[in-house]
């Protein structure tokens, strides 16, 4: 959760500098680090619904937050 909280603080500095599109991706990224570690800690591959189309390793990270 380490690098999720520092990608999130670095978000917040970003917009706080009206660095919007920056911070924006950030976010994104710090909220994929969580569903990284959410999917790690729940230890089954099979916890989320099996989607109808594939979904891409970034859709998974983002769908488990």
């Amino acid at each position: 959760m380490e690098l999720s909280s520092q990608l999130r603080e670095d978000a917040l500095l970003l917009l706080e500098h009206d660095r919007f599109s920056s911070a924006y991706a950030l976010s994104i990224l710090a909220m994929e680090e969580q569903g990284k570690m959410i999917l790690k800690m729940w230890n089954d591959k099979e916890v989320l619904p099996k989607p109808k189309k594939r979904m891409t390793a970034h859709l998974k990270k983002q769908n488990a937050v």
